[in-house]
């Protein structure tokens, strides 16, 4: 995979960013303003139309969790081999995506109650009537 970008990754409407909780390797979403600090701020790779994100304050890769059905930061993923740790990106309105998973086909989705980025269950087939603002993702380079 080849470096593309560094950036922010964030919620689209709600500009909440996707914040590395360096503590407990959960993902959540922050939502106290624009965060510039590195734990909200990814390295971006790409291979063909796989990505992964690899979070700047940790080196971690973004990781789905099967069994929790959460996505975390892992310590020991190689994004290139392992498909937990690679995504998708669609457009779905200009400026806007949804993101993927490779291992399962689900999207991620942030739970605005709790703050956290989840692995959702949401079929690949209702990809073009998407209009959940949860699941829109924006890349602020």
């Amino acid at each position: 995979m080849s470096k593309i970008a560094t950036g922010f990754l964030g919620s689209y409407e709600d500009e909440i960013p996707v914040h590395a909780d360096g503590k407990e390797d959960n993902l959540v979403g922050v939502r106290y303003g624009k965060v510039t600090d590195d734990y909200s701020k990814w390295i971006v790779f790409k291979r063909d139309d796989i990505y992964a994100f690899q979070n700047v304050a940790t080196d971690k890769f973004m990781y789905v969790d099967e069994k929790e059905m959460k996505l975390s930061v892992a310590e020991e993923v190689d994004a290139e081999k392992d498909e937990r740790a690679q995504f998708r990106v669609h457009e779905v309105v200009e400026g806007a995506w949804v993101i993927q998973a490779v291992c399962n086909d689900r999207f991620l989705s942030l739970d605005l109650e709790g703050d956290k980025l989840l692995n959702t269950r949401e079929e690949v087939s209702k990809i073009e009537d998407l209009d959940v603002k949860d699941l829109k993702f924006a890349f602020k380079w």
